[in-house]
């Protein structure tokens, strides 16, 4: 399997969301206050971090397609960008 495989990506998408939902459920932290998530693209070593409120975090993973990315990690997805959430961050609808 190559390191670019659609499951190598799917996998790595999928442990940067469990990451991010424990960052969302942390405690100490205000409901209102920015948090530094993950960005969920598929690019192996990516470390970019993207700044949302918890309830703006939330509101993406109430659709499972939806992942949050960095501005420019988007080209690797062939998926289209929804909207933007927060200066350099971008929500993208996978399609499968």
């Amino acid at each position: 399997m190559s390191d670019d495989s659609p499951e190598r990506i799917a996998r790595h998408r999928e442990v940067r969301r469990a990451i991010n939902e424990a960052i969302r459920r942390g405690n100490g932290h205000d409901e209102q206050d920015a948090r530094p998530f993950l960005c969920e693209c598929g690019l192996l070593g990516c470390n970019e971090l993207v700044e949302l409120r918890a309830p703006e975090y939330a509101d993406l993973c109430t659709r499972p397609r939806h992942y949050i990315v960095c501005t420019g990690h988007d080209g690797d997805l062939e998926a289209p960008v929804v909207r933007r959430v927060a200066a350099g961050a971008l929500v993208v609808a996978l399609r499968r």
